[in-house]
């Protein structure tokens, strides 16, 4: 199972980007990635090849449990497309 959560910047994706952090955290989920508004991630079968944004803005992270119950969110690099 691929953990991916697009989070677009309104309240509730806000909401959606914290509990997707908070059971990466707990191990509740395995580590994942996460979006903006505007980013995609492009992947062949399971494997990501790469991440890519139409904006500036919009970045791409990758989400992995870290220790004492947190979660590391570590930016990806994006080719800006379009």
């Amino acid at each position: 199972m691929l953990g991916v959560l697009s989070a677009v910047r309104t309240k509730l994706q806000y909401s959606l980007r914290l509990l997707f952090r908070s059971l990466i955290a707990e191990g509740t989920l395995p580590a994942g990635y996460a979006t903006d508004d505007g980013a995609g991630l492009l992947y062949r079968d399971t494997e990501l090849l790469e991440a890519l944004a139409e904006r500036d803005d919009a970045g791409a992270y990758q989400v992995e449990q870290g220790p004492n119950n947190t979660a590391v969110e570590t930016p990806l690099q994006v080719r800006r497309i379009g």
